[in-house]
């Protein structure tokens, strides 16, 4: 069996570095527009020096952009690639099959590869995010030191 996974990338690091969290069953990471996701697939059953093919989805399907991407053979049965997502413009004109996914805050990104033997589809979600704030206040409680901590989620996700 073939397994997928998608982390996030940006000047701030990654989300390799932390494990995703699962919603409704899925591997679910956050993003927000402008970083780039990272897809990795292992499938032993697809000879070395081959390439595969990932599709990624946008829904709600405002943006209209979808991307068929093949990810490079990295090592016997590993599998790998990334992509850049750009925030929609106003005006939502995307170009399918371009290299760069179109997202909007509160959209989510369905990464899905079809593993042939046995036939299973494999999906991962990125989920992206609403910009929030984060605000920490260090204090003495009771003579011992204590964080507080308040944030604020416009898109409670």
């Amino acid at each position: 069996a073939a397994t997928l996974t998608a982390c996030v990338s940006s000047d701030a690091g990654s989300s390799c570095q932390y494990t995703q969290f699962t919603d409704n069953g899925f591997a679910t990471t956050m993003a927000l527009p402008g970083e780039q996701i990272t897809i990795n697939v292992t499938d032993l059953d697809i000879a070395a020096n081959s390439a595969i093919n990932v599709s990624l989805y946008v829904s709600p399907t405002s943006t209209g952009d979808y991307e068929v991407v093949q990810l490079d053979s990295l090592s016997g049965g590993k599998f790998g690639t990334s992509v850049k997502m750009t925030l929609d413009p106003e005006s939502n004109a995307t170009a399918r099959n371009d290299g760069e996914l179109a997202v909007t805050p509160g959209s989510t990104v369905s990464i899905n590869y079809i593993d042939e033997n046995p036939r299973k589809t494999q999906t991962s979600i990125i989920r992206i995010g609403i910009a929030g704030i984060l605000t920490t206040e260090y204090k003495l409680m009771a003579d011992s030191p204590t964080i507080l901590v308040n944030l604020t989620d416009s898109d409670l996700n």
